[in-house]
């Protein structure tokens, strides 16, 4: 039938008008080398379209699966390195090229772009203002900053000792890493459902889902730095000796107060001198058992 999805969709408006014209009944077989190519023509529209749709789906999802390698790599370099210093340190200073480049993006320095550059830094680790002072230039400041940062982390290493920030930075890192992941997952696929709409703007959906996707897995990756190191620096270790003690001292209050309560329980209420007399004897308690009391 010509009024079948696949010729109505994909085929020739021309074989369509020819057939009216002809007057041929509806329900008589149509058997013509024309009908035949244009039904050929309209399967192979379909596969060309669905062909289309595949490999617009695999762009798509090849944008996605680039920055899981990342990912993942950058979980597996923590996972096989039993000292991550390195690792860290290297987040150190990807970290500061990045917050000072998008503070300064025409690579100039003023007391606005220094005081978004504080507030960032101010939210990692205390960090003195002297480093902000008499910069030269943008890379003057990045250099200042990475010394400064790893300078901190040094005296990190010295109060919580190596064995225990080792095992500390691979800890968080990792979780950190995951929690990030998962939140940009969910993001990415808001993004996707909703870039087709760029279309209406005259713009192609997947150049624009490339972009936007890109700007946001870089945030991403900010943010796991940036976590990290946050943790990693202000993070608040117990000891062992210090926990037992704590425990032991609020085991000893316990006891007391338990103590205590036994002991006013175990008093005897004060009798009242017009009060029954307890002995049973029905006189008030002044005029028995009480009467030598004053």
């Amino acid at each position: 039938s010509l009024d079948d999805d696949l010729l109505r969709l994909f085929g020739s408006d021309r074989l369509v008008a020819l057939m009216n014209k002809l007057n041929i009944d509806e329900n008589e077989p149509i058997e013509h080398s024309w009908v035949t190519k244009a039904v050929e023509n309209a399967q192979k529209k379909v596969e060309e379209n669905n062909f289309a749709i595949r490999k617009q789906l695999i762009e798509y999802d090849d944008v996605l699966n680039r920055q899981r390698e990342y990912i993942y790599s950058e979980r597996q370099k923590l996972l096989t390195h039993e000292d991550c210093k390195d690792i860290v340190v290297g987040w150190i200073e990807d970290l500061v090229d990045r917050l000072v480049d998008d503070a300064c993006p025409k690579k100039t320095i003023n007391e606005e772009n220094l005081s978004v550059l504080k507030e960032s830094f101010q939210e990692i680790v205390k960090i003195d203002e002297e480093v902000f002072d008499n910069c030269k230039d943008v890379s003057d400041l990045k250099a200042k900053l990475k010394s400064f940062l790893k300078e901190k982390y040094d005296i990190r290493e010295s109060e919580l000792g190596s064995e225990l920030l080792r095992t500390l930075e691979k800890y968080i890192s990792l979780r950190v890493i995951d929690e990030k992941w998962m939140e940009y997952l969910q993001d990415n696929d808001s993004l996707r459902e909703g870039i087709g709409l760029r279309a209406y703007g005259q713009k192609d959906p997947l150049v624009e889902y490339k972009i936007e996707a890109s700007k946001l897995f870089q945030e991403t990756v900010t943010l796991i730095k940036k976590d990290t190191l946050k943790f990693l620096f202000n993070v608040v270790v117990e000891k062992r000796e210090d926990l037992a003690e704590r425990q032991q001292n609020v085991q000893t209050k316990t006891n007391i107060n338990g103590a205590n309560n036994n002991q006013r329980n175990t008093k005897k209420k004060k009798i009242g001198r017009n009060d029954p007399c307890p002995c049973g004897s029905g006189k008030k308690y002044k005029h028995c058992c009480g009467r030598n009391e004053k």
